[in-house]
């Protein structure tokens, strides 16, 4: 049952593939942030009883149908475990009434579209992540900017091929192969996800702990399965002679699974030294690090994104929200004539400076759930190119005018 039971069901509570889409699909399907909780939690708990209905199918439908071939409705002929969740759950629709034939194939047409969905998405998913890894800022040019290999590589396009070669070319083993990897794999992702959070809980100074002992029993478990495919898939490359010579009477067939297990081995392997990677940097900041908890916020100076959300998002009309903003030709050389930046080098000026708009846009839109820079938001906005004189009289005149609006 360990490790298998806990990599098999690669859904329900904790995702890896759902930690994935959180951010780029489920984030535009709810009105606000605070909605994120009941939606998220929410569906967890729907996917998880989703979960337990397979494993009840499954047992359910054992004796009629199961992957080995020996049941009641397919003897010799092993049923896949899509046929045997839409055969069990099209039972619980005959129960209700529904003909049986169009519960069938209702159901399968709803796994078929499950599948077929999450691959799309997962394409996507891994085309965007490799296009992007070679991105150094998040303009909508930082491909198109780019020459010679570096070029080649964003593409969209080869990145699409890049990601889907290595899924077709495991996909010639069939899945039945490729599933104990894509368990493992997923879940070491929902870990991953989990140790991240324990660590932003711990240095925000939240409440976290109700996340330790999950993620460090999710991670034994992805962990134990990842050496063990990988063991196995070393055990089957070896029997066809890869690591030494292949025998002649080795068929095509074998040695197309032969090479299928090279490249789960390849991807193993990877994956744990990903993991590793991740788990060691993650308990670094989580025991190296304690949470500020020496700032008072209301002895505190509102620049910038840096305080509380009630003044940036406009609740409180005693302050003057302003926005600071200049050419990035002007801030370049400012930065470089008062020496505010660590790069010495242009290109890592412009990436440091990139950096930042970033950071600071993503802690005010986090906090207010307004848009960065968007000039609806702010009392003032100010080119800084004008000069600090220019800029002074503009905040003080605007600040007089507040006040006697405030007043009156």
């Amino acid at each position: 049952m360990f490790p298998v039971l806990f990599v098999s069901v690669a859904c329900g509570a904790l995702s890896g593939f759902h930690s994935l889409v959180s951010s780029g699909t489920s984030s535009k399907q709810v009105e606000k942030e605070q909605d994120a909780v009941k939606v998220g939690y929410g569906a967890m708990i729907v996917e998880s009883f989703v979960g337990i209905l397979a494993i009840i199918v499954a047992g359910i439908m054992f004796s009629d149908m199961n992957t080995a071939g020996t049941g009641a409705l397919n003897a010799g002929v092993a049923s896949t475990p899509f046929q045997i969740f839409a055969a069990g759950i099209s039972r619980g629709m005959q129960a209700f009434g529904v003909d049986g034939t169009l519960a069938t194939v209702f159901m399968t047409m709803n796994v078929s579209a499950l599948a077929l969905t999450s691959l799309d998405a997962v394409a996507r998913i891994a085309r965007t992540s490799f296009s992007e890894f070679f991105a150094q800022t998040n303009g909508a040019l930082a491909i198109e900017s780019k020459a010679g290999y570096m070029k080649v590589l964003g593409n969209p396009w080869f990145a699409t091929v890049v990601t889907l070669l290595p899924g077709l070319a495991l996909a010639f083993g069939g899945y039945a192969n490729i599933w104990p990897l894509f368990g493992a794999s997923n879940q070491l992702l929902g870990g991953m996800t989990m140790i991240t959070l324990a660590v932003f809980c711990k240095c925000t100074g939240r409440k976290g702990w109700m996340l330790y002992v999950p993620v460090a029993f999710l991670l034994c478990c992805t962990f134990t399965s990842l050496v063990q495919s990988a063991m196995g898939c070393m055990t089957a490359v070896q029997a066809y002679g890869f690591f030494g010579t292949i025998p002649a009477t080795a068929t095509t067939a074998a040695v197309s699974v032969a090479a299928t297990k090279g490249l789960q081995l390849v991807f193993a392997v990877l994956l744990m030294v990903l993991g590793l990677i991740v788990a060691v940097n993650c308990l670094k900041e989580f025991f190296g690090k304690e949470p500020r908890r020496d700032v008072n916020p209301d002895e505190a100076v509102a620049v910038g994104a840096a305080v509380q959300g009630s003044v940036l998002s406009g609740d409180r009309k005693d302050v003057l929200r302003i926005f600071v903003y200049a050419p990035k030709e002007w801030r370049l050389a400012y930065g470089k004539e008062n020496n505010m930046l660590q790069a010495k080098d242009e290109k890592g000026i412009k990436d440091e400076i990139d950096k930042t708009d970033r950071n600071r846009a993503a802690y005010y839109n986090y906090y207010t759930q307004n848009r960065w820079g968007d000039a609806h938001n702010y009392d003032l906005a100010i080119n800084a190119a004008l000069g600090h004189d220019a800029c002074v009289k503009m905040i003080l005149a605007a600040a007089e005018a507040k006040e006697k609006a405030m007043e009156g």
